[in-house]
């Protein structure tokens, strides 16, 4: 089980780490991806401008040269003025210039001012010469180099000037390295190194749990969560959460609850021991003695007397234990409704002896209200007020006091009831244990009981959906249990109306 928690634990932060990872490179070769793009745009509009520009001033200066000297288009050695344009234009354009007819797409005169790009730059405008016209312009990039041209006009004239371009992509891809792509390198690093980083901390509390529980699961009860996850104040808390930070302590609390439970069952074990072997030896002694006919006839009554209030001691320890475990769940058809003053008359009638016996004054209180009927299994509802009644006989001195105290909550539909004592009270720390099964504030065997009284009445009452915590009396100074019994349904709703 220890083994597989640990399994489970590595594989869950193990998932958590790839995830993260994974997203974190996702989300940067994106990145990487949209930078590339932009940059190979920008690369390739430059180089698309560059041959526009010369496109159209080698078009613009044609059409000036022809005006310029009066030559016309119905000249013979018209063409010679351009073509001598042409070749002038190449020298500062930077670019491989076409002329091209109009009609038949014909590629008519060429100046080459790069030979050794001159047949991509061709390659590329025979590819895209059906789609020539006036302001026309293409560019991409292809294998290592960046291919462009741009198209215009020539004026009175039946032909596009064509302005071609063939441009090494190697500084596009120093400018990618130096600018975007190392940089990335590095951002990722430090980001998957972050993401791992914070993962750990983050982790680091659910791995303490793991291992916490872990300890717990195979006995050990002295272990605990560091107090740097569960407080929440503190500057060294890694937890990151104070959602983890909860989590850290209510596992410290169910560990007291179970470290507690044990040292209780350990004592409990021992006390039922004790309290069935005496009554056993006793009984074993008996008949042992009158089979060695060591008891006379005549005193087998007296004996057997002694044997069946032996046994009567065995059974009640046995019912106690027993039915602890049953009375949460309460039935339907045992439900009804009873009069909480009668109820409360009935029991302090029965406990008279020992009041009496202590001289204890038991003082009652109620509010105006004229009803004081409650809902519930009135058998279980009364064993409730009897053992929180008895258990306030038990610890308040002689001459004391006792008060029981009941007031209608009508929003809440619920009866508050209080049976408050001038004992000497249950130390804060210690009150929430008092309803813990097998638990006695005194472990020896001076304290009659076996621990259970109090867990019974809170178990009642749980299955009747009500709820029972102890305070301090502020009037008589003692312990004050408080507690609820539900109103009758029909009381409820005209408390509401």
């Amino acid at each position: 089980m220890s083994s597989g928690s640990r399994r489970v634990s590595a594989s869950f932060t193990f998932f958590i780490n790839i995830v993260l990872i994974i997203s974190t490179v996702v989300s940067f070769a994106v990145l990487i991806f949209l930078s590339f793009e932009n940059l190979k745009n920008r690369y390739i509009n430059e180089v698309v401008a560059i041959t526009e520009i010369h496109s159209n001033g080698t078009a613009n200066s044609i059409n000036f040269m022809l005006k310029s000297t009066g030559i016309s288009t119905e000249d013979n050695d018209y063409t010679e003025t351009v073509f001598t344009v042409m070749n002038t234009q190449n020298g500062a354009s930077g670019c491989n210039l076409f002329l091209i007819d109009s009609d038949t797409k014909e590629i008519v005169h060429v100046t080459k001012y790069s030979p050794e790009t001159f047949l991509l730059d061709e390659g590329f405008l025979k590819t895209n010469i059906g789609a020539l016209k006036d302001g026309y312009s293409e560019g991409l990039i292809s294998g290592n180099s960046i291919l462009a041209i741009s198209c215009s006009s020539v004026e009175n004239m039946n032909y596009y000037l064509v302005a071609a371009k063939c441009q090494s992509n190697e500084l596009m891809i120093e400018e990618f390295k130096s600018i975007i792509l190392y940089p990335w390198f590095i951002a990722v690093v430090l980001s998957i190194v972050l993401c791992l980083f914070f993962i750990r901390l983050s982790t680091r509390p659910i791995r303490e749990m793991s291992r916490v529980i872990n300890k717990v699961a195979v006995g050990d009860y002295s272990v605990r969560v560091s107090k740097k996850f569960t407080n929440d104040n503190e500057f060294a808390n890694d937890s990151l959460s104070s959602d983890l930070s909860d989590m850290a302590r209510t596992i410290n609390y169910m560990i007291d609850i179970l470290e507690n439970q044990e040292h209780d069952r350990n004592i409990f074990i021992s006390s039922v021991a004790h309290d069935i072997r005496t009554p056993l030896t006793s009984i074993n002694g008996f008949v042992t003695a009158m089979i060695d006919g060591i008891i006379p006839e005549e005193m087998y009554v007296k004996y057997f007397d002694m044997i069946k209030h032996e046994v009567e001691r065995i059974r009640t320890l046995v019912n106690s234990m027993t039915e602890a475990s049953s009375l949460s769940h309460v039935e339907a058809s045992s439900m009804e409704v009873f009069s909480f003053r009668d109820m409360v008359n009935d029991i302090v009638d029965g406990l008279e002896p020992q009041l009496n016996s202590k001289y204890i004054l038991v003082v009652k209180g109620y509010d105006d209200a004229d009803s004081f009927d409650a809902y519930g299994d009135a058998h279980l509802l009364s064993r409730v007020l009897y053992n929180i009644v008895s258990n306030a006989i038990k610890f308040t001195p002689n001459g004391g006091k006792i008060k029981i105290s009941a007031y209608r909550d009508n929003k809440a539909g619920k009866l508050r009831i209080s049976v408050e004592d001038s004992g000497p009270g249950v130390p804060e720390d210690k009150r929430a244990r008092v309803f813990e099964s097998f638990y006695k504030l005194d472990s020896s065997r001076k304290q009659e009981g076996f621990g259970l009284g109090l867990y019974i009445c809170k178990q009642i009452l749980v299955g009747h959906g009500q709820s029972i915590y102890l305070d301090e009396s502020d009037s008589l100074g003692g312990a004050s249990f408080r507690f609820t019994f539900a109103l009758p349904r029909e009381e409820i709703a005209r408390g509401k109306q």
